[in-house]
């Protein structure tokens, strides 16, 4: 009787599973820029939905209010400051209601001294995130420890009132105030040229230079959060992260060349975070913290006065950037 034979096993070769794992790698190398695109893509389209939502409540409370939100506003005094109106907060907190943050709208509503925020029990108010107000995209963490910053530069006793180190009440989003930094005193309110002013509300009748041609909010980047703050000649405001939080949020395009979308320090500037003495505070406004920019490959997102979202690439010529941000300058916009 024959013996049955065998089956032959025949294993793969060396020069076979070279073969499969390299078809492995080329198809991974073809899928992940391809599922990288599809999640660029998906979170630019929340983030202009963001923006989008803004806009409609910028314009709600201009039917309901004859205007837009200051963009800064101010309340209380309190002796020996430079500025008088001492205690402030910013255009978010009118927009709360029309953004589904009624209740913490009506909270806040009821607090007297927003420097005080920080006791009572009422950080909770800022400490949870608002989603609407983060674009998916920013790298900002999202809570921890209040940070405060206040419009004296030259008195850094009248700031640190609150722990530095972590974030609150972030926003990815700052308000247009035009092409020069925010102005406070009396004497200069009337020089800012953007949509978003210190105690004033601006009209659309107001922009004439249109309101498709004028934005009303843009992206603002936290990509290097060790920039995020005022101004190191000044140590008690070390680590205040002057544009990262939506009670203090503003952007404006300064007539300095090097104030573009997505701008970034020099790397021989870069490269060592602010130590005592320099950078001072108006460089620090004029070179970082004033600029427009997000985490989005190549621009960032901006919605017009007419709720219009446009992705402006981040070699916008300044000039252009700046007839953008006025709102009666009477520019001409050229296509780019």
């Amino acid at each position: 009787m024959r013996r049955p034979s065998r089956c032959n096993r025949r294993g793969g070769t060396l020069l076979e599973v070279l073969g499969a794992v390299t078809i492995v790698a080329v198809l991974a190398g073809l899928l992940l820029p391809a599922l990288q695109k599809a999640r660029e893509a998906s979170t630019r389209t929340k983030c202009q939905n963001n923006l989008k939502q803004l806009a409609l409540a910028a314009h709600s409370f201009h039917t309901t209010r004859h205007g837009f939100p200051a963009g800064e506003i101010a309340f209380g005094s309190r002796t020996g400051a430079v500025v008088g109106e001492d205690y402030y907060t910013c255009w978010v907190i009118p927009l709360l209601p029309f953004i589904g943050e009624e209740n913490r709208a009506k909270a806040m509503a009821e607090t007297t001294e927003f420097a005080d925020r920080h006791q009572g029990g009422r950080s909770s108010l800022y400490g949870a995130p608002i989603r609407t107000l983060i674009c998916p995209s920013d790298t900002l963490p999202v809570t921890g420890a209040f940070e405060y910053h206040s419009p004296d530069p030259t008195n850094p006793t009248h700031d640190a009132r609150f722990p530095v180190g972590r974030y609150d009440a972030v926003c990815s989003y700052g308000a247009n105030w035009g092409t020069r930094t925010f102005r406070y005193h009396p004497s200069e309110v009337a020089e800012n040229n953007g949509v978003f002013h210190y105690n004033t509300r601006t009209r659309v009748t107001d922009i004439s230079d249109g309101i498709s041609s004028t934005i009303l909010f843009g992206e603002r980047s936290h990509r290097e959060p060790r920039w995020q703050f005022m101004g190191a000649a000044y140590p008690a405001q070390q680590n205040f992260a002057v544009f990262a939080r939506w009670y203090t949020g503003g952007v404006f395009t300064g007539r300095q060349p090097h104030e573009m979308i997505n701008y970034r320090l020099p790397p021989s500037v870069e490269s060592t975070p602010p130590t005592q003495g320099t950078p001072q505070w108006n460089d620090l406004f004029h070179k970082r913290l004033g600029s427009y920019g997000s985490e989005h490959l190549g621009g960032c997102n901006i919605v017009l006065a007419d709720g219009s979202v446009r992705f402006v690439a981040d070699v916008l010529t300044l000039t252009t950037l700046h007839a953008l941000s006025t709102k009666s300058g009477g520019e001409t916009i050229l296509a780019e």
